[in-house]
């Protein structure tokens, strides 16, 4: 009965701060009038995972001052709510439309819907388990606690020759203050939010340039990825860091279509709570910065508005995941330390086997491999099934 009711209050507390994300995502969209230069089908998802990022931003700031104090988020929260009421108090009348709009679906739709309804509560049980997975329990959790119970200096103090506490985190410290209104469910529950949005996202767009119905299709057959989803609905980064980096590419090819400069200051936020969450981005970066560049070469732009549009792009991803970076260049001379400008603290032979696990996944982490994964994966399970 008391992991029931602590169940229900956690899915309460995560159906707050959704609601909180979406206040914020789109009352920045509307004070940086963004909101007005975007298609407007794209402005609940966009608001909800923009919401999110900057959730995780403020719960950095709030790192700064010390321990996290679960009043200060909680009247933070709360004056979201109050600060945002008429937005509030719209929303029932939304999700009224959005239901109107589901009695339209043809039977094939509603048949999608309901596995991807399925699908949603299937993983909900695993967002509702006590934390189990190892790499959670053995760093990711104990970065989240600790944050929560000193501030950012466990992050910053003390931490030369520690590979872990060195990468970039901002999960883990908006975890932190998570993890201080009501234990490890509630951090279960907004990573699979993110990741939901995400997809949120990936449906508004298919359905805006494809149909309805392939845009539910795909949506469904995403939810038969289980290991992403397992991520997801636990202490891991990789699904949140997967959403980030769909969201942005998604908002790039928004500004292909569009060719409208707000969707790259979105992909460069987007980009950058990626980066913030895991060095692996850099490679989703440089492509998608290589994937910009050729679209301006063949655009036939002029110089100036080359670089202008890379601007656009670059500016937000620094001011977002520029901490992290920064923290390392100022402490070890090397902004993705301990990786290939220096390793203080790591002797020659310890940094060349963790380095060496660290770039083992299936093929060696690099560029070209990150291109190539999902063939050389798919590839390597048929020869192993078949021979």
């Amino acid at each position: 009965m008391h992991q029931i009711i602590y169940n229900l209050l956690s899915v309460s507390l995560a159906l707050v701060i959704l609601v909180a994300a979406y206040l914020l995502g789109s009352f920045l969209l509307q004070k940086t009038k963004l909101e007005k230069r975007i298609n407007a089908r794209f402005n609940s998802a966009l608001s909800v995972l923009l919401g999110y990022g900057l959730i995780s931003l403020v719960a950095l700031v709030l790192s700064f001052f010390g321990p996290i104090n679960k009043f200060v988020v909680y009247g933070l929260l709360l004056l979201v709510l109050v600060f945002r009421y008429k937005k509030l108090f719209s929303l029932p009348r939304s999700l009224f439309t959005a239901w109107g709009d589901i009695k339209q679906y043809d039977i094939w739709e509603k048949v999608f819907l309901l596995g991807i309804i399925f699908g949603f509560l299937f993983y909900l049980t695993s967002a509702l388990t006590p934390p189990y997975r190892t790499d959670a329990l053995a760093y990711h959790l104990p970065e989240a606690i600790g944050v929560s119970e000193q501030g950012i200096n466990f992050l910053v103090q003390g931490t030369k020759g520690n590979f872990f506490r060195n990468v970039p985190a901002s999960v883990e410290v908006m975890d932190a203050s998570l993890y201080s209104l009501g234990g490890f469910t509630p951090i279960h529950l907004i990573h699979y939010s993110i990741l939901l949005a995400a997809l949120f996202l990936l449906f508004q767009f298919v359905r805006e340039y494809f149909d309805r119905s392939k845009a539910l299709l795909a949506v469904l057959l995403i939810f038969s990825l289980y290991d992403l989803f397992v991520n997801g609905t636990n202490a891991y980064v990789d699904a949140v860091m997967i959403a980030w980096e769909l969201s942005g590419f998604l908002s790039l090819l928004l500004w292909s279509k569009s060719k409208e400069s707000a969707y790259l200051v979105l992909a460069g936020v987007f980009y950058g709570l990626a980066l913030g969450t895991k060095y692996n981005a850099l490679y989703g970066v440089l492509l998608a910065g290589l994937i910009l560049l050729l679209y301006l070469i063949k655009d036939k732009n002029k110089t100036g508005d080359i670089v202008k549009k890379i601007f656009y792009f670059v500016w937000p991803i620094i001011i977002v995941a520029g901490f992290w970076y920064g923290k390392n260049l100022i402490l070890y001379g090397n902004p993705v330390y301990p990786f290939y400008f220096g390793h203080p603290g790591f002797d020659d032979a310890v940094y060349a086997q963790m380095a060496a696990g660290v770039k083992s996944f299936i093929v060696e982490r690099n560029l070209l491999n990150f291109i190539l994964l999902p063939v050389i994966f798919f590839s390597k399970a048929i020869i192993w099934y078949y021979f």
